[in-house]
């Protein structure tokens, strides 16, 4: 009996520690998937952006940015990137020739990279957008039949903005910033700031010209764990359950991932 005892002790024991030890690989492999999955798509936007289209008055990048009661949501960024030389080579860009970073629309656990090649029409991209307007045309552009998305990451983590399901956000952020900023620009055209005063990235100006800098920060919520095996990355997006899509995440514990991409041009004086 003691015996029987003894080995019973040791086969508890030794069933703890290997119920420890799969938990500990199904945590590190789930981590280890969300970081591969940011390190991709931090990576693609990052090369976008450092191959934007520039002028003088368009720094090639831009965030939407949503405004759902006293919140501000700027979770689409959109990048200037023809495939060739631009059809406009001032401005203003052609939809066509523009990437969009974001939520899907349809299902917002799904970041995507949405491009609309037969889209002729202009988009305003020299200052951020945040007019009904402008949002409107983001909106439609996403949501077109024609648009064509990539997938870059199923593990959003999302969120109930009000008490209504259909509010439900993907948690991405971009932030972008102009060195020397639009109103420092636009103070030295009006003579109200000398050149040398402009707030150059590390000082880098010359008598002719000086090098500006659009920088865009990323950062992305990632769900780390869910079980994404059998899902087919081809088949059809339905809208999920609105419900079911926040109580899932609310389980989850999301993981926070940054990143950052600048694109320098020259600047006349």
């Amino acid at each position: 009996m003691i015996a029987s005892s003894i080995m019973a002790i040791m086969v508890a024991a030794l069933a703890g520690v290997a119920m420890a030890v799969r938990q500990s690989w199904d945590y590190s492999h789930a981590h280890g998937d969300a970081n591969l999955h940011a390190q991709v798509a931090l990576a693609r936007i990052a090369r976008a952006v450092s191959e934007a289209t520039t002028t003088e008055n368009l720094p090639g990048v831009a965030v939407a940015v949503y405004q759902v009661g006293t919140e501000q949501f700027p979770d689409t960024l959109v990048v200037w990137n023809p495939a060739g030389a631009p059809q406009n080579a001032t401005g203003p860009p052609l939809v066509r020739e523009c990437v969009f970073y974001c939520p899907d629309p349809v299902d917002p656990r799904r970041l995507v990279e949405i491009t609309a090649p037969a889209d002729n029409s202009t988009i305003s991209l020299t200052s951020d957008i945040t007019s009904p307007a402008g949002l409107a045309q983001v909106d439609a552009i996403k949501a077109a039949p024609t648009s064509q998305k990539v997938l870059l990451t199923p593990r959003l983590r999302v969120v109930r903005v009000t008490s209504d399901p259909s509010s439900a956000r993907g948690c991405v952020r971009f932030v972008r910033r102009l060195r020397p900023s639009a109103a420092e620009w636009a103070s030295y055209k009006a003579g109200t700031l000398t050149w040398a005063n402009l707030s150059w990235p590390q000082t880098i100006y010359g008598s002719t010209t000086g090098l500006r800098q659009a920088w865009v920060r990323s950062e992305i919520q990632l769900v780390p764990g869910r079980d994404l095996s059998s899902a087919d990355p081809d088949a059809p997006v339905t809208a999920p359950d609105a419900d079911e899509l926040i109580r899932g995440s609310e389980r989850d514990l999301a993981v926070p991932f940054f990143g950052s991409a600048s694109v320098y041009y020259d600047m006349p004086k």
